[in-house]
């Protein structure tokens, strides 16, 4: 007969169990200098986590420095030969890490880290080839494209430019990775300028475009001119 494994009793095995609410109020609580020695525990075995506390500490100094850093740790993330699909889940993490860093960025410097969030748009497709699974990618790209347009709507002189970007990062596309950018872009408040002007280059886009991305193309127009999922920018207000 094989050998039975010893169970804890069950009383043990749920003292020894933490839920999330009590792991956050815990660790809310503990002194400065125990978290300190815990972070500075765990920084020489997580390279991920240690990457995250170095740009933190650059995006402090400056945010020329920030960009800087985080252009480099983009291109880091980015430098992989084939993920496979057992390390798609790992690899996506990382990917969100970097760009937690850029909207973090944002609060204080919206300008350079809308400059990092386009970078990594641009620079992303290069590993669509290169991801088992592209699902979680998809799921990915499309944070991505969501959280720049929110740096965008805050740097108003740069949202045409960045609108006009991600289009031809969707124009570009062969993976369908970015097939959410006309919706996204629908759903940015926009003023009556902005909006004439973005029918405008969708028009001249169209022109180029695939049957599949002319689709796509002409529900954006469609929902641009009838101002579905776009807020005005001036509403005149209530008496």
């Amino acid at each position: 007969m094989g050998r039975k494994c010893r169970r804890e009793p069950p009383s043990l095995e749920k003292a020894c169990e933490v839920s999330v609410a009590e792991l956050h109020q815990q660790v809310r609580s503990w002194p400065q200098e125990k978290l300190a020695e815990l972070l500075l525990s765990c920084l020489g075995r997580d390279t991920d986590l240690l990457a995250r506390v170095q740009r933190e500490i650059v995006m402090a100094r400056s945010p020329g420095a920030a960009v800087s850093r985080l252009k480099a740790d983009i291109d880091n993330v980015l430098n992989v030969k084939f993920v496979e699909w057992n390390r798609v889940d790992a690899y996506v993490t990382r990917l969100e890490h970097v760009l937690a860093s850029v909207v973090s960025l944002g609060k204080t410097s919206a300008r350079e880290a809308l400059g990092s969030a386009l970078y990594f748009v641009e620079r992303i497709p290069s590993i669509f080839d290169s991801v088992h699974c592209e699902d979680e990618l998809g799921l990915f790209c499309d944070e991505l494209v969501r959280e720049t347009l929110k740096l965008a709507a805050r740097e108003r002189p740069m949202l045409r430019d960045t609108i006009a970007r991600l289009l031809d990062a969707y124009m570009k596309d062969g993976h369908g990775q970015f097939n959410n950018v006309p919706e996204r872009i629908a759903a940015t408040s926009m003023n009556a300028e902005d909006r004439e002007w973005l029918v405008g280059e969708v028009m001249r886009l169209r022109t180029k475009a695939d049957d599949y991305r002319v689709r796509g193309l002409d529900e954006l127009v469609g929902r641009i001119r009838k101002g579905r999922y776009v807020r005005k920018a001036h509403r005149p207000s209530k008496p």
